[in-house]
């Protein structure tokens, strides 16, 4: 490459770092300068309300997700009937809709609203309303929009946005979690009991009865560990599937999540499975049923009665909490809570046994082989007729050669 070739795409590179900092630097200075797209008290957010039509009372089947705060920084769904909404997610999508800003104006144009999403019918409506169910803001959420950036080496993305009734439509590159899901919004973790909490959990449906029990529980020095009692001698545990029985209750999550007295679920047949003890006397009653291949759990609870025939109040408050619902559950989960006690006990490897070999063994007499064999010149003064194998009672082990009957024609005469 020649000197002149090389100062020439030096300057290319230096005017190009040069250029790509300029147009950085606008971008981060038309920011600074974005429009907020809407204003309203965050405190005063009580209702959230997603559709996918404007009419949002339209008897079309159409999605809708209904946030509410029902006391201080509790949300519920009621879109889920009531079940607990999961706060930190609320409080991040009021924020992000607070804090919405763009420089980057589209379309006023309506006929161009349908090619960015932005039509009636498949655009997505978000209202924020007050305690009144007065609204503090509604916004149409469009398409997403996504280009490569070639001077970072990235990708830039946004969404179409336009803020009712009649502004037009902006491009906004914040984070949003819009999603129609209904369990996104929930507390999905219905389940959350300390190993080191766990006195015992009895399982019902094995032959012989299990239980495995915290061995440590009593002291708090030690780490939880679990032992399954009850096992028949000579069998041995599988430690693996005990700690995943045990790690169910720590981190249980659901699917779904219905109403107790939903007339479908009435009909799946529940049976009791697990039994489960804490070490302050609470019982929690798992059951869990099968219906058209789905699986559902239900829980009770209950505890010691108290000096005044009650249940305890924790108890009580727990029992409330979980009474009213069904929770349905993957396969694999159910098939945790489900255990036969084959499931639990790990098959021992037998020693093998060798199989005998046969030793060859030479078939002549311990007398033969030792010195004092008799000599070959005295063996014609014994009787020929009676061989001295005959004669001699053999060793175990040793095999002999039978005697064999005289030849006729050494037979003595009549």
């Amino acid at each position: 490459m020649s000197k002149k070739t090389l100062l020439t795409l030096s300057i290319l590179v230096v005017l190009l770092f040069v250029t790509s900092k300029s147009q950085l630097s606008k971008k981060q200075t038309v920011t600074n300068h974005a429009k907020p797209l809407v204003s309203f008290d965050l405190g005063a957010v009580k209702t959230i309300v997603f559709t996918t039509k404007q009419e949002s009372d339209s008897k079309s089947g159409d999605k809708i997700v209904t946030l509410q705060e029902i006391s201080e920084g509790k949300w519920i769904s009621l879109s889920s009937n009531g079940y607990e909404a999961q706060t930190s997610k609320v409080n991040a999508l009021i924020l992000s809709i607070h804090g919405l800003k763009s420089n980057q104006k589209i379309t006023s144009n309506p006929k161009n609203y349908s090619r960015l999403g932005l039509g009636d019918k498949d655009a997505m409506i978000l209202m924020l309303q007050d305690k009144d169910k007065k609204t503090l803001a509604s916004l149409q959420f469009g398409k997403s929009w996504e280009t490569p950036n070639p001077m970072q080496a990235e990708t830039r993305g946004g969404r179409y946005v336009r803020v009712d009734p009649f502004d037009p439509v902006y491009l906004v590159s914040q984070d949003l979690n819009l999603s129609m899901e209904q369990n996104e919004w929930l507390n999905t973790q219905f389940l959350k009991i300390e190993k080191k909490d766990i006195a015992d959990i009895q399982l019902l449906n094995t032959t012989p009865r299990l239980s495995i029990v915290n061995t440590t529980f009593e002291n708090k020095d030690l780490p939880p560990t679990f032992s399954l009692q009850g096992i028949q001698p000579g069998d041995k545990a599988k430690d693996w599937v005990v700690d995943q029985v045990v790690n169910f209750f720590s981190s249980a999550y659901f699917t779904g999540v219905f109403p107790a007295t939903d007339s479908r679920l009435m009909k799946a047949p529940f049976q009791s499975v697990v039994d489960l003890k804490t070490k302050d006397g609470i019982l929690y009653h798992v059951f869990v049923g099968k219906l058209e291949n789905d699986f559902y759990l239900k829980l009770t609870i209950s505890s010691p009665e108290t000096p005044d025939a009650k249940p305890s109040e924790k108890a009580s408050k727990l029992n409330d909490s979980y009474t009213p619902w069904i929770y349905k559950l993957e396969s694999w989960t159910a098939a945790t809570l489900n255990k036969s006690y084959k499931d639990l006990i790990e098959e021992i490897q037998k020693p093998k046994v060798e199989e005998a070999q046969e030793v060859e063994i030479p078939k002549t007499t311990d007398a033969l082989n030792s010195s004092d064999a008799v000599p070959e010149d005295k063996k014609s003064d014994e009787n020929p007729s009676v061989s001295k194998e005959a004669t001699e009672t053999p060793e175990p082990g040793v095999l002999t050669t039978p005697p064999t009957s005289p030849s006729p024609s050494l037979s003595p005469s009549p």
